[in-house]
Protein backbone atom coordinates (compact mmCIF):
# COMPACT_ATOMS: atom_id res chain seq x y z
CA UNK A 1 0.00 0.00 0.00
CA UNK A 2 0.89 3.55 -0.80
CA UNK A 3 -0.63 6.86 0.24
CA UNK A 4 -0.56 9.59 -2.59
CA UNK A 5 -2.06 12.29 -0.61
CA UNK A 6 -3.23 15.39 -3.80
CA UNK A 7 -3.45 18.42 -2.35
CA UNK A 8 -4.85 21.35 -4.58
CA UNK A 9 -2.79 24.32 -5.80
CA UNK A 10 -5.67 26.82 -4.70
CA UNK A 11 -6.54 24.94 -0.77
CA UNK A 12 -4.55 25.03 2.37
CA UNK A 13 -3.32 22.18 4.43
CA UNK A 14 -6.34 21.05 6.64
CA UNK A 15 -6.99 18.34 9.41
CA UNK A 16 -8.03 15.79 6.85
CA UNK A 17 -4.70 15.81 5.34
CA UNK A 18 -2.69 15.92 8.67
CA UNK A 19 -4.68 12.90 10.27
CA UNK A 20 -4.81 10.76 6.85
CA UNK A 21 -0.98 11.43 6.81
CA UNK A 22 -0.59 10.87 10.66
CA UNK A 23 -2.19 7.23 9.83
CA UNK A 24 -0.07 6.66 7.05
CA UNK A 25 2.93 7.16 9.17
CA UNK A 26 1.98 5.24 12.02
CA UNK A 27 1.37 2.19 10.22
CA UNK A 28 4.64 2.38 8.17
CA UNK A 29 3.19 3.31 4.45
CA UNK A 30 4.97 4.63 1.85
CA UNK A 31 3.81 8.49 0.79
CA UNK A 32 3.80 10.85 -1.44
CA UNK A 33 2.32 14.65 -1.47
CA UNK A 34 1.03 15.77 -4.56
CA UNK A 35 0.53 19.67 -5.55
CA UNK A 36 -1.98 19.29 -7.97
CA UNK A 37 -3.35 22.29 -10.12
CA UNK A 38 0.11 23.95 -10.60
CA UNK A 39 -1.02 25.64 -13.25
CA UNK A 40 -3.50 27.88 -11.01
CA UNK A 41 -0.04 29.31 -9.73
CA UNK A 42 1.28 32.18 -11.72
CA UNK A 43 4.49 31.95 -11.93
CA UNK A 44 7.25 28.60 -10.94
CA UNK A 45 8.13 30.11 -7.95
CA UNK A 46 4.74 30.12 -6.90
CA UNK A 47 4.82 26.55 -7.07
CA UNK A 48 7.98 26.00 -4.94
CA UNK A 49 6.48 28.78 -2.42
CA UNK A 50 3.11 26.46 -2.19
CA UNK A 51 5.49 23.20 -2.18
CA UNK A 52 7.38 24.81 0.57
CA UNK A 53 4.19 25.47 2.55
CA UNK A 54 2.50 22.49 2.59
CA UNK A 55 5.80 20.39 3.68
CA UNK A 56 6.34 22.64 6.45
CA UNK A 57 1.91 22.58 7.77
CA UNK A 58 2.77 18.45 7.44
CA UNK A 59 6.03 18.62 8.50
CA UNK A 60 7.46 16.35 6.03
CA UNK A 61 10.82 16.35 3.98
CA UNK A 62 10.12 19.06 0.77
CA UNK A 63 10.77 16.16 -1.41
CA UNK A 64 7.66 14.27 -0.57
CA UNK A 65 5.93 17.32 -2.54
CA UNK A 66 5.52 16.61 -6.20
CA UNK A 67 4.07 19.76 -8.16
CA UNK A 68 1.92 18.27 -11.10
CA UNK A 69 -0.80 19.93 -14.00
CA UNK A 70 -2.54 18.56 -16.32
CA UNK A 71 -3.80 21.31 -17.91
CA UNK A 72 -0.55 22.06 -19.28
CA UNK A 73 0.94 18.05 -18.63
CA UNK A 74 3.32 19.02 -16.39
CA UNK A 75 5.17 16.56 -13.88
CA UNK A 76 3.15 13.63 -14.27
CA UNK A 77 6.46 11.49 -15.65
CA UNK A 78 8.34 12.53 -12.24
CA UNK A 79 5.30 11.61 -10.28
CA UNK A 80 4.93 8.11 -12.49
CA UNK A 81 8.74 7.51 -11.81
CA UNK A 82 8.25 8.56 -7.52
CA UNK A 83 5.65 6.62 -6.94
CA UNK A 84 7.43 3.65 -8.76
CA UNK A 85 10.05 3.97 -6.67
CA UNK A 86 7.65 3.94 -3.61
CA UNK A 87 6.13 0.90 -4.34
CA UNK A 88 7.12 -1.61 -1.40
CA UNK A 89 9.04 -4.88 -2.48
CA UNK A 90 6.85 -7.98 -2.62
CA UNK A 91 7.27 -10.30 0.03
CA UNK A 92 6.95 -14.00 -1.14
CA UNK A 93 3.68 -15.61 0.40
CA UNK A 94 4.23 -19.45 0.30
CA UNK A 95 0.73 -21.32 0.43
CA UNK A 96 1.89 -24.25 1.75
CA UNK A 97 5.71 -24.80 1.77
CA UNK A 98 5.96 -23.75 5.18
CA UNK A 99 3.85 -26.99 5.94
CA UNK A 100 6.01 -29.35 4.29
CA UNK A 101 9.79 -30.59 4.58
CA UNK A 102 11.94 -31.57 1.75
CA UNK A 103 11.61 -35.41 0.87
CA UNK A 104 7.58 -35.18 1.99
CA UNK A 105 5.46 -36.68 -0.99
CA UNK A 106 2.50 -34.60 -1.51
CA UNK A 107 -0.87 -35.61 -3.40
CA UNK A 108 -3.20 -32.65 -5.00
CA UNK A 109 -6.44 -33.33 -5.33
CA UNK A 110 -8.91 -31.02 -7.32
CA UNK A 111 -12.42 -32.25 -7.89
CA UNK A 112 -14.12 -31.79 -10.89
CA UNK A 113 -17.41 -30.71 -9.61
CA UNK A 114 -15.88 -28.41 -6.37
CA UNK A 115 -14.39 -25.47 -6.52
CA UNK A 116 -12.45 -27.07 -3.25
CA UNK A 117 -9.08 -29.04 -3.17
CA UNK A 118 -7.22 -30.97 -0.50
CA UNK A 119 -3.61 -32.57 0.03
CA UNK A 120 -1.89 -34.61 2.16
CA UNK A 121 1.35 -35.63 3.00
CA UNK A 122 3.04 -38.45 4.24
CA UNK A 123 5.35 -39.86 6.03
CA UNK A 124 2.15 -41.12 8.45
CA UNK A 125 4.38 -40.33 11.15
CA UNK A 126 3.48 -36.28 10.82
CA UNK A 127 0.16 -34.82 11.83
CA UNK A 128 -2.22 -34.78 8.75
CA UNK A 129 -4.06 -31.14 8.77
CA UNK A 130 -7.43 -30.78 10.16
CA UNK A 131 -10.26 -30.59 7.42
CA UNK A 132 -11.50 -26.96 6.58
Amino acid sequence: DVLLLVIAADTMVGDLEQDLLAEAKKRGLPYLIVLNKTDLLADPAQIDEKAGEISQALAVDPAKVCPVSTDPAQGIGELKERLAKLQPKEVERPLIRDLLEEGDLVVLVVPIDSARSCFWWSPLTRPRPKAG
